[in-house]
C-alpha cells in the first residue's frame, strides 16, 4: 500500500536471459583460398662458368643443360617483373593433397644431378630474390671417389647439409647410382637403370623380376638413406632419370614412403586429394629468360 503522496515507480523493462548462444560472437569467416588452381614445375641442371661438353662426348659448342650464373639472374628477375610466385616444396605438397591453395602464377623451382653450381652460384641467386628451390640428387655423387672420377664438380654431403640448413633448399632422390642405361636385350637394346630388367650379358640371359626388384631396392633404400643424412627426415619426392619409368620400380619407391615422382613431360600440376601419389609434370627452362618465359606460357593455360 502506497502513502498518500508517493506515486508508483515505473516498472523495469523485462530482462531477457542472456545464453551462451546469443552472448558468443558471430562466427570469423575462414580466409579464401588462394585463387591459383595450378603449379608449373620447372627444370633447371647446372650452373657454371664453364658452359661446354664434356671432352669424352667430343661435341662441340655448348652443353643446354648448363647455364651461367647471369643467365639464372635473369631468369630468375624475369619471374619477379612477370608476376610469378616461387612456391617451396611444402606448399607445393600441401596444393597436390587439397589442403592448401596458391597464388595465382605459381611456379617451383627443380634443379636435377646435384651439381656443385646449385650450391656455388644458385644459392646466392636464389637468396637474392627470397627464393626457394629443390634439388634432386644423385646421391652415391656424395663419395668423394666419385669426384675424382668425373669431369663433372657435384655437391658434397658437407655442401648439401648446408643447402638444407639455409631454409633455401629442399632435397629429393635421383638415385643413389642409378642415372645410366644398361643392356636390355641381347640384340644391343638398352634401357635405363629403374626402367627395364637388364640383360645379363655373361649369363646372356635377362634378369628375374625377383633380381630385377632386388636391384632397384638396394639402390633405392641407399639413395633414402643418404638423404636422411643429409637431413631431409621423411624422403617423399623420386625425380626420374631422363623421364623414364616403371610401374615395378614405382612400386618399390612407394614402399619407401616415396609419392611424388618427377617427370619429364611438359604440363602443368592441379591438385587431386584423392589421390596416394602424384606424377609431376615439368618444363625445361632452357638457357634465358626468353625461353623460360617461353616454355611457361606453352603449358600454363592447358
Amino acid at each position: 500500500m502506497l502513502m498518500a503522496g508517493l506515486s508508483r515507480p515505473p516498472a523495469l523493462p523485462a530482462v531477457t536471459a542472456v545464453t551462451a548462444a546469443t552472448a558468443a560472437a558471430p562466427p570469423v569467416p575462414k580466409p579464401a583460398m588462394p585463387p591459383g588452381d595450378r603449379v608449373v614445375v620447372l627444370m633447371f641442371h647446372d650452373v657454371s662458368n664453364d658452359t661446354r661438353y664434356p671432352p669424352d662426348e667430343h661435341r662441340a659448342g655448348r652443353d643446354p643443360a648448363i647455364e651461367t650464373p647471369e643467365e639464372l639472374n635473369s631468369q630468375l628477375q624475369a619471374l619477379v617483373k612477370n608476376g610469378y610466385h616461387v612456391i617451396s616444396l611444402e606448399a607445393f605438397h600441401r596444393f597436390l593433397r587439397g589442403e592448401a591453395g596458391v597464388p595465382e602464377k605459381s611456379v617451383l623451382l627443380t634443379f636435377d644431378d646435384g651439381y656443385e653450381g646449385t650450391y656455388t652460384y644458385a644459392t646466392p641467386l636464389l637468396e637474392k630474390y627470397h627464393m626457394t628451390a629443390t634439388c634432386f640428387m644423385i646421391t652415391g655423387w656424395w663419395d668423394p671417389a666419385a669426384h675424382m672420377q668425373s669431369y663433372w664438380h657435384y655437391l658434397t654431403l658437407s655442401e648439401a647439409r648446408s643447402m638444407m640448413a639455409s631454409g633455401v633448399w629442399s632435397f629429393g632422390g635421383h638415385t643413389y647410382n642409378g642415372h645410366y642405361q644398361v643392356p636390355a636385350g641381347p640384340g644391343g637394346q638398352t634401357g635405363w637403370f629403374y626402367e627395364t630388367p637388364q640383360y645379363l650379358v655373361d649369363q646372356r640371359r635377362m634378369e628375374t623380376t625377383a633380381e630385377y626388384e632386388q636391384r632397384i631396392l638396394l639402390d633405392a633404400v641407399k639413395m633414402t638413406d643418404e638423404l636422411r643424412s643429409a637431413g631431409v627426415a621423411d624422403p617423399a619426392d623420386f625425380d626420374w632419370p631422363s623421364g623414364h619409368s616403371s610401374p615395378v620400380a614405382k612400386g618399390l619407391l612407394t614402399r619407401l614412403g616415396y609419392r611424388y615422382f618427377y617427370t619429364m613431360t611438359a604440363g602443368v600440376n592441379r591438385p587431386d586429394p584423392s589421390a596416394s601419389s602424384w606424377d609431376i609434370y615439368r618444363v625445361y627452362v632452357g638457357n634465358s629468360a626468353r625461353s623460360m618465359l617461353e616454355a611457361i606460357k606453352s603449358v600454363e593455360n592447358r
